[in-house]
């Protein structure tokens, strides 16, 4: 019987998503398995370590280790030059990365990363957070130009096309930005015959690489591989330090409807702690965690910073279980809990607001939907929750590996199905309970 697994993140992004995919890939050996990205584009930073081979995926599934295909879906956005370079990579570890791109895939081109890029820096200390990788202008171009807008089959079926939609595009970004000096030099620094290279670059790439994979029909079992965290989501995230992604598993729910696919399990994804990686509201930020567990995959960057590290924050988790059961319509089917390895003499730190002030940032911040400006609003006072911590929160509780899955399981009404305790697919494992609902033989 064809199953799929729904892989979302519960924060703010960096919740093994790559790992975990890799890991539920490895668990049915003998299943025709397809990896599907459904949201999000190339700034999904996947990291999968498996004896000698370490690899961050940015567009392919994280299931590519193991020779398992990928699917792009029509609702991420594709970064032919990230695309061609990590494809380079993979085939430098000896692989050969599968992966089939929906036609009507959005096209990130180098001129949305400097537009993006150049928008961020100037906004100075009120920083959004992005990634750089122009995901954000690529979809607000196509909100406001429609098909105008540079899609994946307009790299192959018309050259022509291409060419006239790249010189458009160019010219409304620096319409857009008022001709501004800075901006002209870098968007004029790349022409357009160069940009409309890259691009036909990667296209030439795939087509040779023998990268095609089968009909959907053929599989009959599919990881669906969410991108960035519940918590930036561009509905019900703390704007303005969202992604223009829905990242709820709504797309992947809608996709296994279409598919004919019956047994569909959501699993949620948090660590042991709360993190973020880039600018926006982090209440329970701990600065003595941080600097005793560095990240290896978040480095500091021009645009998001340092990465930093809280303790665990259980509101905020309710507040992803509010998202889910809204924009689903049903809730998790299992929690993977990761980074137990990250704890002081085997306890872990949590926090809660009382309900008062539950009620006040976060019930808020549902009923604010569809405006931004109070969004915003909000945000800005959710942020000063990190210098009134002592007020707003209960005082940090310290409980063992049985109490925080008590929480967890509290809070979402289903198991810990998956638990690593390191980096590498032999640090995870499944639960006894993870054994039925995963239906591991």
């Amino acid at each position: 019987m064809t199953k799929a697994f729904i892989v979302v993140g519960l924060q703010f992004g960096d919740e093994t998503k790559g790992a975990t995919t890799d890991y539920l890939c490895s668990l049915f050996p003998d299943q025709r398995k397809l990896v599907v990205r459904y949201s999000g584009g190339s700034q999904a930073g996947h990291s999968v370590e498996h004896n000698e081979s370490r690899h961050i995926f940015n567009n392919f599934g994280s299931g590519s280790l193991q020779d398992v295909p990928t699917y792009w879906d029509r609702h991420c956005v594709l970064n032919p030059y990230s695309l061609f370079y990590e494809t380079e990579k993979l085939v430098q570890l000896g692989l050969k990365p599968k992966i089939n791109i929906h036609q009507q895939c959005l096209v990130s081109t180098i001129y949305h990363q400097i537009f993006n890029q150049y928008r961020e820096r100037k906004r100075g200390d009120l920083k959004h957070g992005t990634c750089g990788h122009g995901i954000g202008e690529t979809r607000s171009y196509y909100l406001k130009y429609g098909q105008d807008a540079i899609f994946y089959q307009d790299c192959f079926l018309s050259p022509q096309v291409l060419e006239n939609k790249l010189y458009l595009l160019r010219e409304r970004l620096l319409e857009e930005s008022n001709y501004g000096k800075e901006l002209c030099e870098e968007l004029y620094s790349v022409d357009i015959f160069q940009a409309k290279y890259v691009i036909e670059q990667i296209v030439f790439q795939q087509k040779t690489g023998n990268n095609y994979i089968t009909p959907i029909k053929e599989h009959d079992l599919f990881v669906f591989e969410g991108a960035q965290g519940i918590l930036l989501d561009q509905n019900y995230g703390f704007h303005p330090h969202t992604t223009w992604t829905d990242t709820t598993p709504r797309r992947a729910l809608e996709l296994c409807r279409e598919w004919g696919i019956e047994d569909v399990k959501i699993l949620g994804l948090t660590r042991t702690n709360t993190t973020r990686h880039g600018n926006g509201p982090l209440p329970t930020y701990n600065p003595e965690l941080t600097d005793e567990y560095p990240d290896q995959t978040n480095t500091h960057n021009e645009f998001q910073g340092n990465f930093r590290i809280g303790d665990l924050d259980l509101s905020m988790l309710e507040y992803s279980n509010e998202i889910i059961r809204r924009s689903c319509g049903r809730g998790l089917d299992g929690l993977v809990v990761s980074h137990l390895d990250q704890h002081q003499d085997g306890l872990y730190k949590t926090k809660t607001l009382n309900k008062t002030e539950y009620k006040k940032y976060f019930c808020r911040e549902l009923k604010y939907q569809g405006s931004l400006l109070k969004q915003e609003a909000l945000t800005y006072e959710l942020s000063l929750l990190h210098d009134k911590t002592r007020y707003n929160y209960h005082d940090s509780l310290r409980c063992d590996k049985i109490s925080l899955y008590n929480k967890l399981q509290s809070i979402f009404q289903c198991p810990v199905v998956i638990e690593s305790d390191g980096a590498t697919r032999n640090h995870r494992q499944t639960t006894k309970e993870g054994q039925e609902i995963l239906c591991i033989s």
